[in-house]
């Protein structure tokens, strides 16, 4: 999950900067570069906040993901520790 996540965050990024890169040479053709050029700042500005914003998501997942598995071998664990001992598994049920 977390390719794809990288991927597809990236493939958002490429579009945005072409869509800047477009937006900025239509303006500059019609004269409003200094304007556009700030405009630009503020948006790039707000792509980093965005970036950073990803980055803490993509790392909450990765703990999330880290507490699943071990979850996952406890629970396996335990699987594994009744079928070899069915007699402490029934002793655990009567208590």
């Amino acid at each position: 999950m977390y390719g794809f996540t990288k991927e597809k965050y990236k493939s958002v990024i490429v579009r945005l900067k072409s869509v800047i890169v477009s937006h900025l040479k239509t303006q500059a053709t019609h004269g409003l570069y200094g304007f556009t050029k700030e405009k630009y700042k503020s948006v790039i500005v707000r792509l980093k906040s965005v970036i950073v914003r990803l980055k803490s998501v993509i790392v909450r997942l990765k703990s999330v993901i880290v507490r699943l598995k071990s979850v996952i071998v406890s629970v396996i664990s335990n699987c594994y520790y009744n079928e070899n001992n069915p007699l402490n598994s029934l002793n655990s049920l009567n208590s």
